[in-house]
């Protein structure tokens, strides 16, 4: 009889691989999705589309904008974007899952 056998450990590490890279292709498409939604406003030359930044690695990324008036923005504060950048860049990728 030939013996089948299953390398779990092998196979974990497959699917952390591909779970990292998705994670990555999600992110950027976001961080993306973000940038471009973001407003520019003519007294500051776009400085808060310019502020975004993303750092991270695997399935741990982060994606933060250090302007003060940030939240204001994502609250619709903007007729640029009123309804915000970040919420908006989210919810398009969920509906392309």
């Amino acid at each position: 009889m030939t013996k089948v056998s299953f390398d779990a450990k092998g196979f974990n590490k497959m699917v952390d691989n591909i779970v990292n890279r998705v994670t990555k292709e999600l992110t950027d498409a976001v961080f993306k999705d973000i940038k471009k939604r973001s407003p520019v406003a003519k007294v500051n030359g776009g400085r808060f589309k310019r502020s975004w930044a993303m750092s991270g690695k695997d399935k741990k990324y982060t994606i933060s904008n250090p302007q003060s008036y940030g939240p204001a923005l994502e609250n619709g504060k903007s007729r640029q974007a009123p309804n915000g950048v970040m919420g908006p860049a989210i919810n398009n990728i969920r509906v392309k899952i």
